[in-house]
């Protein structure tokens, strides 16, 4: 089955949107949203601390794809703002997990917008970074991959999706 670059990139859009609902959903219905958990780097803040940060990052998610689907490039523009300073917040953070869920959330806005090349620099630096960390590197393997498909390299896409045990596009 091939699917169109357009419906790959709404399909991988509701399903940012309907995972971060998902956490948040699920944290505020099991009470779990405990605001006094520290992050790695010892801070406290209760938007960026544990897991908190999910549903910050949910909310932003929304309102970028809200935006990318004006598709003006005023909005554009906007919501590649909303995501410069999320990612941002999530370095100043200190919690890795923000920052590879920012980061790549600011990726899939720059392939979406055919700006896959600096997706894809983003997504290897940050695999430089966490690639080695279970938690991240199927993850950013998946965004690689995307960013590859995105510039029509096939076999590098490939190779990452490869990677990713049972991966596959289709």
């Amino acid at each position: 089955m091939n699917l169109s670059r357009k419906k790959v990139i709404i399909i991988a859009t509701a399903v940012l949107v309907l995972i971060a609902g998902g956490v948040a959903a699920y944290i505020l219905i099991t009470g779990q949203l405990n605001q006094s958990v520290e992050n790695t780097s010892g801070s406290k803040n209760p938007n960026t601390s544990g897991n908190a940060y999910q549903e910050r990052l949910g909310k932003v998610q929304t309102e970028v794809t809200d935006l990318v689907a004006v598709g003006d490039e005023q909005s554009i523009e906007e919501a590649n703002q909303i995501l410069d300073s999320e990612v941002k917040t999530a370095k100043d953070s200190g919690n890795d997990a923000y920052v590879v869920e920012a980061s790549s959330a600011k990726a899939s806005l720059l392939i979406e917008t055919n700006r896959a090349q600096e997706a894809l620099d983003l997504l290897l630096a940050l695999e430089q970074q966490y690639g080695a960390e279970d938690a991240y590197k199927y993850e950013l393997y998946g965004m690689i991959s995307y960013a590859y498909k995105g510039l029509d390299n096939q076999a590098k896409s490939d190779e990452y999706l490869n990677k990713i045990p049972g991966g596959g596009w289709d």
